[in-house]
């Protein structure tokens, strides 16, 4: 009986190639193994170096917050703020106050400190906040965000604001959206979550790395020193006693 030669069945084909398929799929999962390993670690060096570029030798005190007053202040009042947060805006009429005192005496900071579980546009207004910054009206659309606050937040209500201002609106709206300006408001909730507070002279209470605490939140520095702090409301006749004494 003859046979014939050269042709096989589809098992067989397939048995044949099965050794190169499993070849390919191996270098190709390897690969992709290798770009996410450099997308990772090129995303993460991106992040270090801009906290890394933007650390001042105060404590907190970043390069692109919002600063006020006299930066060669031995005193930085650092506030971290949640826009959207009724307390904060309710705290508004007293931080403008001590600004118009103090302005020339010591240095005021805003950091942001979105708490999104509880207010939806707490981030948007953060990166509005910023993106407004990038413009040097940064504090002036804070202002008519508290002003404001009862209307009600939203996106375009930022926009609308923000044109009030008279911003390049085309450059806004591309830096509220930017990755860096996320990176901004992340750095600063990283910076009071990871933080080691001690012990406040308003409510007696010290704060340990990696708790939460609640907006507003006052930080008190003197010589690149953390010496005081408290967070909510606090009458401003107490505040300008504490400010008054640090400055001796």
């Amino acid at each position: 009986m003859n046979k014939t030669y050269g042709e096989e069945t589809l098992g067989q084909t397939l048995w044949h190639f099965l050794p190169g398929i499993l070849k390919f799929l191996s270098v190709l999962g390897i690969g992709l193994i290798i770009f996410n390993v450099i997308n990772i670690s090129l995303s993460s060096g991106e992040t270090n170096a801009l906290s890394d570029s933007t650390k001042t030798s105060s404590p907190f005190i970043r390069t692109y917050n919002i600063s006020i007053g006299n930066k060669d202040s031995a005193i930085k009042y650092v506030y971290f703020v949640d826009y959207q947060c009724p307390v904060c805006g309710a705290n508004a009429d007293t931080m403008k106050q001590l600004k118009s005192d103090y302005k020339d005496k010591i240095e005021f900071v805003y950091k942001n400190y979105p708490i999104t579980t509880a207010h939806v546009y707490a981030e948007s207004a953060a990166k509005s906040i910023q993106a407004a910054a990038l413009q040097n009206k940064g504090e002036e659309l804070g202002e008519i965000m508290f002003a404001r606050q009862t209307d009600g937040f939203s996106s375009e209500k930022f926009a609308t604001w923000a044109n009030e201002l008279g911003l390049n609106m085309d450059q806004f709206n591309k830096d509220r959206g930017s990755s860096t300006i996320a990176n901004q408001v992340k750095l600063d909730q990283s910076d009071y979550d990871s933080s080691a507070l001690p012990k406040s002279t308003v409510s007696g209470e010290s704060k340990t790395a990696g708790e939460t605490g609640g907006t507003p939140t006052s930080i008190i520095i003197k010589d690149g020193k953390v010496i005081d702090w408290w967070s909510g409301k606090a009458e401003i006749t107490t505040i300008k006693a504490k400010l008054d004494e640090y400055l001796k």
